[in-house]
């Protein structure tokens, strides 16, 4: 009996665990730069003349070998640029919001850049779709 309770607990984890999956992989550079890849379509990483090249989603992100500093999968961006990499068509009109209501940036997507924002919560409205973004 105590062998199927630990079997049948076991199954629930798991379960419940692979229900929760990350949406990006992060890069950090020697100078502190930050920038996320969704993994949803997944991530191709390839080295090319002494540089990691990572593409997903129609972006990409390259840095020297020597310049890298740490990779890992998270939940949440490290930027808007990211976020809207992920979820923007061009040509979309992008309204950013902070976490009190004020409009922080209104923009087509593909044709201005989008802003560099301190660590925190954002409402992200484009295409239809709005979410809550946190930037770490």
């Amino acid at each position: 009996m105590k062998k199927t309770l630990l079997l049948l607990a076991s199954v629930a984890f798991a379960a419940a665990a692979s229900a929760d999956t990350v949406k990006y992989l992060t890069f950090r550079t020697a100078d502190g730069t930050e920038k996320s890849l969704p993994v949803a379509g997944g991530v191709d990483i390839t080295f090319e003349n002494g540089e990691l090249v990572a593409n997903a989603a129609g972006s990409e992100f390259r840095a020297s070998l020597t310049e890298m500093r740490d990779m890992w999968f998270s939940y949440e961006a490290a930027s808007i640029e990211s976020v809207l990499n992920d979820c923007a068509v061009s040509g979309n009109r992008v309204e950013i919001f902070a976490s009190d209501g004020r409009r922080i940036a209104d923009f087509v997507w593909g044709s201005a850049e989008a802003p560099v924002l301190p660590s925190g919560y954002y409402i992200v409205r484009t295409g239809g779709r709005t979410q809550k973004v946190y930037i770490k």
